[in-house]
């Protein structure tokens, strides 16, 4: 097994083998340009097909022009670059301390990642030479553009798309689907003390589906 850090406040790039999966990962925390305005992206590259035993492939690259701690920190990129099993590629997040962690090992929906404006893209091969499936997903928070203070600043619009043969976003329970997914969502996320809260009701226009959810994390 071998795992490569290069990384300061700003730069983060790993690469990690253990001879059946390989992981690499880039990070880039700007410095804050003005009292919301800070850019972050995240670029992580999974490749599960290099061993004896095939395996699936996965890029996913997540961003926001308003970081704000938690999953695109340079610890929680960290933990998803060493893996999630194994010694060393076990994932730390864990044992994080609160300052950092975003409490559980999970990834984050889009609207949960920054402010302003936040996106993710996922390609994806279930095994060597199937087919991708490719999803892009974004969430705006037009008050924070407007400057016009946190309670309607907390109200974010967003959306989605699946390319064919994928399932979509947020549906990942739903049966495969032959057609393109387009999702639309409208909600409010807050924070209150030590819980985070969200509330959206979403729209699948290819199903024509319509649902709420409601979230709720704790923070220790």
């Amino acid at each position: 097994m071998s795992l490569s850090i290069v990384y300061n406040k700003e730069w983060l790039v790993t690469y990690g083998n253990d001879g059946e999966q390989w992981r690499s990962a880039f990070a880039y925390i700007a410095p804050p340009l003005t009292e919301i305005l800070r850019p972050a992206i995240e670029v992580l590259y999974i490749d599960n097909s290099i061993g004896k035993i095939g395996g699936d492939r996965t890029l996913m690259v997540s961003g926001s022009l308003g970081f704000s701690r938690g999953f695109l920190s340079h610890e929680a990129t960290l933990g998803r670059a060493m893996g999630p099993t194994g010694m060393q590629f076990s994932n730390p997040l864990g044992y994080l301390n609160t300052a950092a962690d975003p409490n559980f090992n999970r990834r984050a929906e889009v609207l949960e990642i920054g402010g302003l404006l936040n996106f993710r893209y996922i390609n994806n091969s279930v095994a060597a030479g199937s087919p991708r499936t490719e999803t892009f997903e974004a969430s705006v928070f037009p008050g924070q553009w407007l400057g016009v203070g946190p309670l309607l600043g907390s109200i974010f619009i967003g959306g989605g798309i699946t390319s064919p043969n994928g399932t979509t976003p947020y549906k990942s329970t739903r049966a495969q689907i032959n057609q393109n997914g387009v999702s639309g969502n409208v909600g409010y996320i807050q924070r209150f003390g030590h819980v985070d809260t969200n509330v959206r009701v979403q729209h699948d226009f290819d199903i024509d589906d319509t649902q709420l959810y409601v979230g709720v994390q704790y923070w220790l």
